[in-house]
């Protein structure tokens, strides 16, 4: 759950509570990613829509804010990255307490 489905999630069933800040950069990113998106398409139709419309100009905006697409997607492969060395440790504490050392 946490490092296939939704970053911070299995934390959080794991009682972390880092799994919070997990989910909360998960959706950080993810929410950055689709307003870029919906920026994007909102200027696409809008260009699509008008004939007398600079398809260069638009394509050179879209070009200047390409960063705020690869913040958002970064926020979530860093959240996703953490959650995989969470669910390390959680898998790792579990093995411990199953098998005492001698």
């Amino acid at each position: 759950m946490n490092t296939l489905g939704f970053p911070g999630l299995g934390t959080i069933m794991a009682k972390r509570r880092v799994g919070y800040a997990q989910a909360a950069l998960t959706l950080l990113g993810f929410a950055i990613f689709v307003g870029f998106m919906l920026w994007y398409f909102a200027g696409l139709l809008r260009a699509a829509g008008d004939f007398t419309a600079d398809l260069e100009q638009f394509q050179t905006m879209v070009r200047s804010r390409a960063w705020i697409a690869g913040l958002g997607i970064g926020l979530v492969f860093v959240a996703w990255l953490w959650a995989v060395f969470s669910s390390m440790r959680i898998l790792r504490a579990a093995r411990e307490m199953r098998m005492p050392s001698p």
